[in-house]
């Protein structure tokens, strides 16, 4: 049986924590740092935390997996990943370098990048600015191959994380007592045991930040870095941030998702005055995302969102009309899925109705088809993982909540949420630019109503979401950077 996120919930309990935390003298200055509010630090973590608790309650789907295989696998990939690091170290005091990206550990892009950062990999080759990268990884055996797939120097942050874990196991004592003489008789007995849980992670997570914080502040002062580029990853790159603001180095996030409210991450979330760890500008693809951060209530200041400009590849294409009405339907990792079969199933059933289904190119596909019980539907519908070659048959997409919706809005396509558990796509919906249908609506009605939209109402949407005058991303980014392609 499925159990699903309960977003509303978890995101309640995120700021129910937060109280607690603020309130308490002890737990208060546990997560400041200088003059840095480490629990806004720790926001989307938190919160992802939280959403996986929903599903079943029990601080036991927090804990991490154990064995002695298990560990001497970690032993063993963490030596590889302290090696390389320290090796790549060397590197770049030898070969200075003018600028520092940090990513994921992903090589699904054309220079064996992260490929939400393709436009900026682009640029940077482009003017063959000389680069290091760090890069997030959770030390598996995908870390070696990425590397070695790579072919080049990489740094990776958890670095620090595993040589400084005997110091943190240290403290762990004392931080067990400390969360232990709160007062938690607020919550239940099973929110209680989750709130215990992360004030220990999170008080034992400020140990490595300031590690983190002051080796990064290090490491810019010998390294001669003149900017950092990045993506707008919340749970990994404050450090990295807040050591560049405290060197004056200039820093530059670049958006690679939607915003909700259910991104905390992005979004003041306590009451602690604080400075936030966050890069100098947040690059976003449009005055929309600029105009939804700050409607949402963003610690970035209006002046910190440049407007970027968009990063989308296909081109806007007529919708081919030969009697049939293709629907696409995108994977989403965190949608209720059963309940998005069940649409599946009905738009099955509907004559000259044909259901195409999206999966990401970056999970294995058995493992996406399962997820929605789509086995017996194989021969029905269609699976595909790129949208270059089916893009043109597309009369409407559909889902609860994933930014490739609007990325369908960018290509002119109607676009509608479906109703769900979860209320996650809403903004969509109230910003116009998407429909609403709900679980009693006649399928066959409403969705032959979306593909009748005229072209100027999609042009329309497209225009709301982009603006009227289209900006790119590699154009501003390549007025960024190529400075530090001619400058010493």
């Amino acid at each position: 049986m499925e159990t699903s996120i309960n977003y509303s919930y978890a995101l309640s309990l995120l700021k129910r924590f937060n109280i607690l935390v603020e309130r308490t003298p002890a737990l208060r200055e546990k997560f400041i740092y200088k003059n840095w509010n480490l629990l806004q630090t720790y926001q989307a973590n938190i919160f992802g935390d939280s959403k996986i608790w929903t599903k079943e309650e029990n601080i036991r789907t927090l804990y991490p997996a154990k064995g002695f295989v298990l560990f001497l696998k970690t032993f063993v990939l963490s030596l590889a990943v302290i090696s390389i690091s320290f090796v790549s170290l060397i590197y770049i005091l030898i070969f200075r370098k003018k600028i520092l990206i940090f990513s994921g550990d992903k090589v699904d892009g054309t220079y064996s990048n992260d490929f939400r950062l393709e436009t900026l990999y682009d640029v940077v080759f482009s003017y063959k600015i000389p680069f290091i990268e760090v890069i997030h990884t959770l030390s598996d055996r995908e870390t070696v191959k990425h590397f070695i797939v790579r072919k080049r120097p990489v740094i990776f942050l958890e670095t620090l994380d595993l040589l400084f874990a005997p110091i943190v196991e240290l403290k762990k004592r004392s931080i067990k007592k400390l969360v232990d003489s709160i007062d938690t008789t607020e919550f239940t007995e099973e929110e209680a045991a989750f709130i215990k849980f992360e004030l220990e992670k999170y008080i034992s997570s400020t140990i490595i930040t300031r590690i983190r914080l002051n080796f990064f502040k290090l490491f810019f002062s010998i390294t001669g870095i003149k900017a950092v580029f990045s993506i707008d990853d919340v749970r990994h790159y404050n450090e990295l941030m807040a050591a560049a603001k405290e060197s004056r180095i200039s820093s530059y996030a670049i958006q690679h998702g939607h915003f909700t409210k259910y991104h905390p991450g992005w979004l003041r979330e306590t009451e602690m005055e604080q400075e936030v760890m966050r890069p100098e500008k947040l690059v976003v693809w449009s005055k929309y995302w600029s105009d939804v951060l700050l409607k949402l209530g963003t610690y970035f200041k209006p002046e910190e969102l440049l407007i970027g400009g968009e990063r989308w590849g296909l081109p806007v294409s007529t919708r081919k009309k030969d009697g049939h009405i293709t629907i696409l339907i995108p994977y989403e990792k965190d949608a209720p899925k059963l309940e998005v079969r069940e649409y599946i199933e009905r738009l099955l059933k509907i004559p000259h109705f044909r259901v195409v289904f999206k999966i990401r190119a970056d999970q294995d596909k058995q493992s996406q088809l399962d997820e929605y019980g789509l086995a017996p539907f194989l021969n029905k519908i269609i699976v595909v993982r790129s949208m270059r070659d089916i893009h043109y048959d597309i009369s409407v997409a559909l889902g609860t909540y994933s930014t490739f919706l609007y990325d369908m809005v960018v290509e002119e396509r109607p676009v509608a949420i479906i109703e769900t558990s979860i209320d996650y796509g809403e903004g969509m919906v109230e910003n116009g630019l998407a429909n609403f249908i709900k679980k009693t609506d006649d399928l066959e009605k409403v969705i032959k109503a979306l593909t009748n939209l005229s072209n100027d109402d999609l042009r329309a949407r497209r225009d709301k979401l982009i603006g009227k005058e289209e900006k790119k991303l590699e154009k501003t980014l390549s007025d960024i950077l190529k400075s530090y392609a001619t400058s010493s």
